[in-house]
């Protein structure tokens, strides 16, 4: 990770850049867990890229935190089978809202 959204001025990251940087963390996590360094490399990339529209997920996934400490907990408990079913959910749904996303960012008010 290159780097982590600022402080807020009460000294501690707010709950949306928390989750954003928690992400950032465990996606990193599992990639590096394969001991491949260019997917490594690439994930860094990917966090760079997703860290602009992670924000605005927050307007249209509400449920951010509860989708991302299941996925660190099956992570945790190296539960494979429901880390892939997880994950496949987690990418579905934002695909699925790529369109919301797009005017979200495009037309902020």
């Amino acid at each position: 990770m290159t780097d982590v959204p600022p402080l807020s001025p009460h000294g501690s990251l707010g709950e949306e850049a928390q989750v954003t940087v928690a992400t950032e963390r465990l996606f990193c996590e599992v990639v590096n867990g394969l001991q491949n360094p260019l997917l490594s490399r690439q994930m860094a990339r990917m966090n760079e890229i997703m860290r602009q529209v992670r924000p605005y997920e927050a307007a249209l996934i509400p449920d951010r935190a509860q989708e991302l400490d299941a996925l660190a907990r099956a992570w945790a408990d190296r539960d494979m089978a429901r880390l892939e079913t997880l994950l496949q959910a987690y990418f579905d749904r934002r695909k699925a809202l790529v369109p919301q996303l797009v005017n979200l960012i495009n037309h902020p008010h």
